[in-house]
């Protein structure tokens, strides 16, 4: 009985490995594969709202020569 029931575990143990490795694996390369996609459309956007609203990037603060050491 104690066999049947180890042999059960191990059995389940591998159903639910290889339904991982048949279903999420492939989920998770094809998130990445549609990341590589969908990142440059993006940023082109972005790029394309700041043209728009006329947002530039901050400018560097200057260190006075006064206060440097």
């Amino acid at each position: 009985m104690l066999l049947r029931k180890l042999r059960y575990r191990v059995i389940l143990q591998y159903k639910k490995y290889t339904i991982f490795r048949k279903l999420i694996v492939p989920c998770a390369i094809f998130k990445i594969l549609l990341l590589i996609v969908v990142a440059p459309s993006f940023l082109c956007t972005f790029r394309i709202a700041h043209r728009i609203l006329g947002t530039k990037k901050p400018a560097h603060r200057r260190v006075l020569k006064s206060y440097q050491r």
